[in-house]
């Protein structure tokens, strides 16, 4: 389960333009988040000692509606990049499918299961999480370096305390995949067996076994719950430690910015934009992790649609032939194997049939 797959792009090339969207706006509404600090703390100063309050009070207003404009699009352009890359993926694996041969085709459950599910919760991944990866990726640079030119000392230490975020994201994620695999998995066998009690009611009905299926399937639902319990118990953690490191990081901001305040040695500007820059190079992260535990589905079914939409894995179907009324069937030495087994079934089998009916005979079940 990897954080970013470029292959999905290539999968489903019209969620490129909506994805680099989101990305754009994502820096820009970071951009603009530190635009407004900037001018918070302008209108701050300026009641503290005075000034007009006019051209400050502009900028914060401004800046506030360009935010929300953003937010506006972002939301937008996150439906359409969702209905995109869900609609594609669908679309590319039942093409796929219809032009493999019948034993190349997956199973049921497991087809069901990617093309309905799956390809349903890639969603988030490409509309939620790939613009927060972006975004954590450019907006901690720009918080840190406004914060270097307000107060170098502020800066030292979110550039100290910013690596733990990510390194225990990564810790938290690899308990997180065991999860979402298993949980994965108990869905798939839920949608497998479902669909064989509905192709088999019929049977189960007239030799009254259908109570039965219906206890099966109360188990099945309850491994799923429990499976999905257990991630969610995960995910409400991880947010928590990550919330937790980055209230302890600002704080340590905050503290040393009130020390040096008390004793004269930093303006109030300084201080105040320092407190209000200090989170927002933490925000991003912690966003990425929030996230990724929402889209883990969708990184997870990614891994099973690519390997299925994987041209190395492709199966060619030779066309079928016929001159005039030169109809015939004509096998030379063919062998066949059942996939994912060692024993032939057929071995040397040379058949020449020609124009009209041909029978072939034997044992029942050879």
């Amino acid at each position: 389960m990897k954080p970013f797959d470029p292959r999905l792009l290539r999968a489903a090339p019209a969620a490129r333009r909506p994805v680099a969207v989101l990305a754009v706006v994502g820096v820009l509404q970071g951009v603009a988040t530190i635009g407004l600090a900037v001018a918070l703390t302008a209108l701050v100063v300026a009641v503290v000692e005075g000034m007009p309050l006019r051209p400050p009070a502009s900028w914060l207003a401004g800046l506030f509606v360009a935010r929300a404009g953003l937010s506006w699009v972002s939301e937008k352009v996150a439906a359409w990049a969702g209905v995109e890359v869900t609609a594609q993926l669908r679309e590319a694996l039942l093409a796929r499918w219809m032009a493999s041969p019948a034993e190349r085709r997956p199973d049921p459950d497991r087809a069901v299961t990617l093309a309905a599910q799956g390809a349903a919760s890639v969603e988030p991944y490409a509309a939620r999480f790939l613009p927060a990866l972006v975004a954590a990726a450019v907006v901690p640079a720009l918080a840190l370096a406004t914060l270097v030119w307000v107060d170098w000392i502020s800066a030292l230490i979110v550039v100290l305390t910013l690596p733990l975020l990510p390194f225990f994201a990564a810790l938290i994620g690899k308990t997180t995949q065991a999860d979402t695999q298993k949980r994965w998995a108990a869905l798939s066998s839920l949608s497998g067996h479902f669909l064989d009690v509905v192709r088999g009611l019929p049977t189960l009905v007239t030799y009254g076994r259908a109570q039965r299926q219906v206890e099966v399937i109360g188990e099945v639902s309850q491994q799923h719950r429990r499976a999905t319990m257990a991630t969610l118990k995960l995910a409400f953690m991880s947010s928590a430690a990550l919330e937790l490191l980055a209230s302890i990081s600002v704080a340590i901001v905050a503290v040393s910015v009130g020390i040096r305040l008390t004793h004269g040695s930093m303006t109030l500007q300084a201080g105040l934009l320092a407190i209000l820059l200090a989170p927002e190079a933490y925000w991003p992260v912690r966003r990425v992790g929030a996230e990724f535990h929402a889209a883990a589905d969708g990184a997870e079914a990614i891994d099973g649609i690519l390997a299925e939409l994987d041209p190395t894995t492709a199966t060619a179907t030779p066309a079928a032939s016929s001159t005039g009324d030169d109809l015939g069937v004509v096998l030379d030495g063919i062998h066949y194997t059942y996939p994912e087994s060692a024993d032939a079934v057929l071995a040397g089998v040379t058949l020449d049939a020609g124009p009209g009916l041909t029978a072939v005979t034997g044992p029942s079940g050879v």
